[in-house]
């Protein structure tokens, strides 16, 4: 089955040209060793260390691991064997090349040694993966900006928003909204709120609000 272009891909190549060191991390199945598969081209040594030999050489002798398997070097669930980093960081130097290590693991603690120091930082560089967007799944990831909801773009889109529908209402009056810090929805939906008093009626779709501290003592006709 033909893989679907990732938006990653860009940044990931670009960065391979930038630091000597690449994180790349994110929950099982996202796509990490595709991504690096697909990226690191006929020149880089793809290995995994789910792989018995290979885990058991990396965990007793590290040092013979990194020399027997040259940069550059894709090295696939680094978290199982996490004496590798620490034998990085003592390998990594100014002479080092860019693109050296691509590091793959959906365990995040496992790259703390990379984060020790402030040497480090200019050496690494992190790239969290998650599952397919919208836009990859479209076949649209290499042609189209990704979107990044910022505040400016979440306040404009909240005025620009349609009023609530009903079963929202329905919801907060029964007490499903209670953590909402939307003022301007809490606003709205206290000027809708049912009346209360004796004979007020109310007409829902659902019992749930029975619930409600709002309708517990208005009488209601379900429909």
């Amino acid at each position: 089955m033909r893989s679907l272009p990732r938006t990653m891909s860009e940044t990931l190549a670009h960065l391979s040209r930038t630091v000597p060191v690449i994180a790349l991390f994110g929950p099982r199945g996202s796509g990490k060793t595709t991504l690096a598969k697909r990226c690191g081209g006929p020149n880089r040594t793809y290995l995994t260390l789910e792989d018995q030999g290979l885990r058991q050489q990396a965990r007793e002798d590290p040092d013979a691991f990194l020399n027997s398997h040259r940069a550059p070097l894709t090295i696939d669930d680094i978290h199982l064997a996490p004496q590798l980093v620490d034998c990085l960081l003592a390998r990594l130097g100014d002479a080092t090349a860019f693109g050296s290590y691509w590091l793959i693991t959906s365990h995040d603690e496992a790259l703390a040694g990379l984060k020790v120091g402030p040497a480090m930082r200019p050496m690494t560089a992190y790239l969290r993966l998650l599952g397919l967007s919208q836009a990859e799944c479209s076949h649209r990831a290499l042609i189209q900006v990704p979107f990044l909801p910022t505040p400016s773009w979440v306040e404009q889109a909240g005025q620009l928003a349609p009023p609530p529908p009903l079963w929202y209402l329905s919801s907060h009056m029964a007490g499903r909204l209670n953590a909402t810090k939307n003022v301007s929805v809490l606003d709205t939906l206290d000027t809708l709120r049912p009346p209360r008093g004796p004979g007020a009626v109310v007409a829902l779709h659902t019992k749930d609000l029975l619930l409600s501290e709002d309708v517990r003592a208005i009488p209601v006709h379900y429909i």
